[in-house]
Parts: C-alpha cells; structure tokens; sequence
C-alpha cells in the first residue's frame, strides 16, 4: 500500500503523511493500537518460548508491540529492548517505541525529532546504519555501464 500510495497519488500521501507528523504524540493511534492487538499474543508466546536476554526491533510496529508488552509488564524487565530506526526521518507513530530501552539511530542529527516526541536523550544511540563493504567499494562510471550494459554517454 504505501509504495504504491507514494507512487500513484503522492501528493495526497504526502497530505497524509504531514498531518501524521502533526498529530499528538501522547494520543493513542487507533492503526497502531490495531497492530499491537493483532500481534501481541503471538509476539508474547515466541518471546517466552525463547526467553531472550536481548529483543531488537527492526520495525517501528514490532517496537510498538514489545514496548506495550513492557509496559503492561508481560515481559521481564531483565529483556533489554532495542528499535532500529532506518530513515532519516522520524515517521509517524515512533512514539509508540518510547519506552524501549534503546533505540540505534542513523545519525545525531535525528535526536530532535525523537526528543520531540518524547524519548530521553540516554535511549537514542547513533550508531548510524550498517553499510556492507562491498556497497562502499569506489567503480569507474565508465566500468560501471560496460558491465551493465549501458551507453557509455
């Protein structure tokens, strides 16, 4: 849905997406209280299956599904939690991911945003975002369109 909303009718997504940048932080958001009470059971069970001493969450949703486990104490203390947070820029409902112990940001620059929403300084980590060597390797333009087939000009 998202893909094709920015890209068939973006400027109506781009609507929307600003009005949720504006919306109080402290007020419930029925579409996350709709994916926590979808999730809950099923995140609660694998979480004491496993018994972890560490849940990192690579999605704001499964932020928001551990941290209202943690809040309504469902999980133990013990369990350090963690979000990743991938973008940028702060999407809407990260705050429902506050009362995670950490959350690794790409970059300082990200931490108004964040504070803004009503997390501490202590949790945001930035760690920046992971980048595999072979992404970071330098390619000549010109060796870069020969192996892919392209013009050279």
């Amino acid at each position: 849905m998202f893909l094709n909303a920015s890209k068939y009718i973006p400027h109506i997504y781009e609507k929307i997406w600003l009005h949720l940048r504006k919306r109080n932080p402290n007020k419930p958001s029925w579409v996350m209280n709709g994916v926590i009470k979808d999730c809950k059971d099923y995140i609660l069970k694998q979480i004491n299956e496993y018994n972890p001493d560490n849940i990192v969450c690579t999605h704001n949703n499964a932020g928001a599904v551990v941290d209202y486990l943690k809040t309504n104490n469902l999980i133990s203390d013990k369990i350090k939690t963690y979000s990743i947070a991938f973008d940028y820029c702060l999407c809407p409902y990260w705050e429902t991911n506050r009362n995670l112990d950490y959350i690794v940001t790409p970059h300082e620059f990200t931490h108004k945003d964040f504070i803004e929403r009503g997390f501490k300084e202590e949790q945001l980590l930035p760690f920046g975002l992971p980048v595999d060597t072979k992404f970071t390797n330098f390619i000549d333009k010109k060796q870069a369109r020969k192996e892919l087939g392209l013009d050279e000009n």
